[in-house]
């Protein structure tokens, strides 16, 4: 895996469900960690997902592949404060549709 697309993808294969094994919730810091294997013919990938509870449901809120020690950083406080002005930005033009 060159990339780690799975942290921001919505689309799933059909033929990945019956690959995906999901462990039990272990508490984490005030929220819950569980370990997900995503099976692959090559190479399994274990990747380790951290949720919290907020507003009556739970997020994620970080993914680390706990094979290869790799964390794409989710919450970058330059990031997000790109991502705020840029929304502020386009948001007028969403508001017309």
């Amino acid at each position: 895996m060159g990339a780690d697309y799975f942290m921001y993808a919505q689309d799933y294969a059909p033929e990945w469900i019956p690959q995906l094994r999901v462990g039990k919730a272990h508490p984490f810091l005030g929220g819950e960690k569980v370990d997900v294997l995503l099976a692959t013919e090559s190479t399994p990938i274990h990747l380790e997902v951290y949720t919290r509870w907020e507003e009556g449901r739970w997020k994620i809120y970080r993914v680390r592949d706990a094979d290869r020690g790799y964390e794409q950083p989710i919450y970058d406080a330059g990031a997000i404060t790109q991502a705020e002005a840029w929304s502020a930005k386009v948001a007028p033009e969403y508001k017309k549709h």
